[in-house]
């Protein structure tokens, strides 16, 4: 449709996963090289999480795409399969056949490929995307492949992609012995605005064009309504190139940007469906919307004209008077005085608890309500200045005081949707630099998971991986074991 219109060979933002299309941010690239290193030197377990339509899908193909030949692959789209129905379908990508009726028959013929592939020095990669589908017995079957060794060498690797809840899913004291082992780990965020700026440009590029299409008015919008998600800047990009295209503008502004933003909020009664509109639709609509506008300003000024000589002041006065002033008593009636009513003692609440006062009062709450935290729960897990500690125990599981503290914080968030917070992760004892770098991010990074289960937005939880300093770190170089701690923080306004 605006192909010709715009000098474009291609459409530049189709929600596929075409390699011509792939441009990597700052974030994608750095999981990129993490999650290549982990695969070529077999660290075994790997995971990537991020939300929806942060790119996942396109880095694993990216990936996939830059490993060479000596990486046997198998890809798993959706693994909510039972167990041997997974089994037959990862023994069919890896060209062993698909008719295996029970475990041991398949795990003969797979150790003897896995065993085969190491003396012709090749690895093997399996890739599990939409993992936080899979059940408890498939993940714990999963688990049990990687026991598959020789020499002390990981003959498979097992890459897992999935949404955030994975992370709380991973965190469940039945999959500690899962959770020990995944060594590479990284959580893929959306594009700053830069990005999203570089990364519509780069599109627009592949598609045949190096104008600038979109001012810097709309990437700005752009970045506003999508929050730097690819796939939200590559269907409000389409759109507003229909857009442009029935307008006839040359290119996109921000008006045009918040005006399909706006069409694309709009929610329809029992889930319809909103009806396909044509590109002459769309004009006509346009053509006739400034005089509908100018139609409703002048019913609006012959309304405040009205109201205006009717409602004069005097006569708003003995409305009121009508209603607000009380009945005069009969004649010879004594009038008593008022009785002097008390005011209630002030309730001293806690200084971060913010206090609103309506103007009318609260409807009694409904049962279905969730029930409101005690003041003093409030206060501990709302002290700005002091952040919240959230341990791991000695298995390196979260500890039952970590867990409480979470509840209590996921309730709190609920409760006040504009709260953001902050979860630094820290690790120390065991392994080097890098391991204690991405220990400390894996453990933030399971501790916003756990949030989000319970239905926190992952946009409101910022998280990072803290290093010691290196006196903390010499000090800690004899421990016996890792210890790791989040540090939870309320983001300042």
């Amino acid at each position: 449709m605006y192909l010709n219109y715009y000098n474009l060979k291609a459409k530049p933002f189709q929600i596929n996963t075409d390699p011509r299309f792939l441009w990597l941010g700052e974030k994608h690239q750095e999981a990129m090289a993490v999650l290549r290193y982990g695969i070529l030197d077999n660290k075994g377990f790997l995971l990537l999480t991020g939300e929806v339509g942060t790119g996942k899908t396109t880095l694993i193909h990216g990936l996939i795409n830059a490993l060479g030949d000596d990486v046997i692959i198998a890809n798993v789209p959706d693994p909510g399969l039972e167990t041997m129905e997974f089994f037959n379908y990862i023994a069919r990508a890896f060209h062993l056949g698909n008719g295996f009726k029970g475990k041991y028959e398949f795990l003969s013929i797979f150790g003897e490929f896995l065993n085969r592939a190491y003396d012709e020095k090749k690895k093997v990669l399996l890739v599990i995307d939409e993992a936080q589908r899979m059940d408890q017995t498939l993940l714990e079957e999963i688990r049990l492949l990687s026991n598959i060794e020789k020499k002390s060498t990981k003959l498979i690797n097992i890459f897992f992609v999935g949404q955030a809840e994975f992370n709380g899913i991973i965190l469940e004291s039945r999959n500690s012995a899962l959770r020990q082992r995944i060594t590479v780990n990284y959580d893929l965020g959306p594009l700053s605005q830069k990005e999203t700026d570089r990364y519509i440009r780069h599109r627009l590029k592949v598609a045949g064009t190096q104008a600038r299409l979109f001012k810097a008015g709309a990437i700005k919008e752009i970045h506003s309504f999508s929050q730097g998600y690819p796939r939200l800047i590559n269907v409000i990009c389409d759109r507003a190139l229909v857009t442009g295209y029935t307008n006839g503008a040359a290119s996109i502004s921000g008006a045009v940007i918040r005006e399909c933003a706006a069409e694309m909020r709009l929610h329809k009664r029992g889930g319809q469906k909103e009806p396909a509109r044509t590109p002459e639709a769309i004009a006509l609509r346009r053509r006739t919307s400034p005089y509908l506008y100018v139609l409703l300003g002048v019913l609006i000024l012959i309304w405040i004209g009205i109201a205006g000589y009717v409602y004069t002041p005097e006569t708003l006065k003995k409305i009121t008077g009508r209603f607000l002033q009380p009945d005069a008593p009969p004649p010879g009636t004594a009038i008593s005085q008022p009785m002097a009513v008390s005011a209630p003692a002030p309730v001293e609440l806690p200084a971060s608890v913010e206090l609103k006062i309506e103007e009318t009062p609260a409807a009694p709450p409904l049962a279905t309500e969730p029930e409101a935290l005690p003041p003093e729960e409030i206060q501990v897990v709302f002290d700005r200045d002091i952040p919240q500690h959230v341990a791991f125990d000695d298995d390196n599981n979260l500890s039952a005081e970590g867990f409480k503290t979470l509840d209590k914080l996921a309730k709190v968030m609920l409760n006040d949707p504009a709260l953001e917070i902050i979860m630094k992760g820290y690790s120390k004892g065991l392994g080097s630099y890098r391991y204690n770098k991405k220990m400390s991010e894996f453990s933030a990074n399971i501790v916003k998971g756990y949030l989000v289960g319970k239905g926190v937005h992952p946009s409101r939880i910022e998280t990072m991986g803290v290093l010691l300093g290196a006196e903390e770190r010499a000090n800690a170089a004899g421990d016996e074991k890792e210890i790791r701690w989040v540090e939870i923080l309320i983001r300042s306004e």
